[in-house]
């Protein structure tokens, strides 16, 4: 690709340009599908090269170069599938929640629905897993389809969803937790921000009221940072800022303490 002396560039043809673009998607698919494999430093190094070459000649991706769409989870694939949330339909849980988890796993690996189809099941455990069995039942008793499609899934477990008995219940935990007078810190922030994430979308104004009954203290900092376009996201971020560092013990490595009131350290030392 490179001629001529050192820091001349030729410019390639088009079939030339288009191999680039595929060996960087290639690149790009094994670095997100196997992130913790040893070739992964390799991948990525090879396509900072490639990529750094394609800005110097200031070069587009041909529209007719498709983004390759991964249709089977491999082992690594399925490893990363158990970080994906499972759902029950028990009350404290919101479908449309869980929906995003799988959609979001979809759109990050770059995954066709059919790749986790076979799968899902994995993924449901309880009553959505029961009425995911007899789905399947009956997609195979009168289609001879041995996998329901994501979207039948999806048709399946919705009505399972009982959003006013999950506000109630979700307002009742929160209400629970402000009388528990918590410190703010990290375990804390995630362990509103838990049950919060699984009401339905609400104006930001009434989950900032959920926010402060639960950490009061903060209410005037928070306000402070709030724009027209602030998301909870961004709600979530300002409050961990505000949060103190969190106190760790250099012995046990466990939160909350030091080293010099370690009960560890003192039953070690006997």
């Amino acid at each position: 690709m490179c001629s001529g002396s050192e820091g001349d560039v030729s410019i390639p043809n088009g079939e030339s340009t288009r191999a680039l673009f595929r060996l960087v998607q290639h690149l790009q698919q094994n670095t997100r599908l196997a992130p913790n494999d040893d070739s992964t430093t390799g991948h990525q190094q090879a396509l900072k090269l490639v990529e750094a070459t394609l800005n110097e000649l200031e070069l587009a991706i041909p529209p007719d170069v498709p983004t390759p769409v991964v249709t089977r989870l491999d082992d690594q694939g399925l490893e990363l599938l158990k970080c994906v949330p499972k759902y029950s339909a028990s009350v404290d849980q919101s479908f449309a929640c869980w929906v995003d988890k799988v959609e979001g796993f979809l759109n990050t690996f770059n995954l066709s629905p059919t790749a986790i189809e076979s799968h899902l099941c994995r993924l449901l455990y309880g009553r959505a897993r029961q009425e995911y069995f007899k789905l399947q039942t009956q997609l195979k008793d009168s289609k001879g389809i041995k996998f329901p499609s994501w979207k039948e899934v999806q048709g399946c477990l919705a009505p399972l969803d009982d959003p006013i008995r999950r506000s109630v219940y979700i307002h009742d935990k929160i209400q629970q937790l402000s009388q528990l007078k918590l410190k703010l810190n990290d375990s804390n922030i995630s362990r509103f921000a838990k049950l919060e994430y699984q009401l339905d979308p609400a104006p930001l104004g009434d989950r900032l009221c959920l926010l402060f009954t639960v950490f009061p203290q903060i209410k005037d900092q928070v306000l402070a940072g709030i724009e027209k376009n602030t998301t909870m996201d961004d709600v979530y971020e300002i409050v961990r800022q505000l949060a103190p560092p969190e106190v760790k013990c250099e012995y046990c490595g466990r939160d909350g303490h030091l080293a010099g009131r370690c009960y560890k350290r003192a039953s070690d030392n006997k």
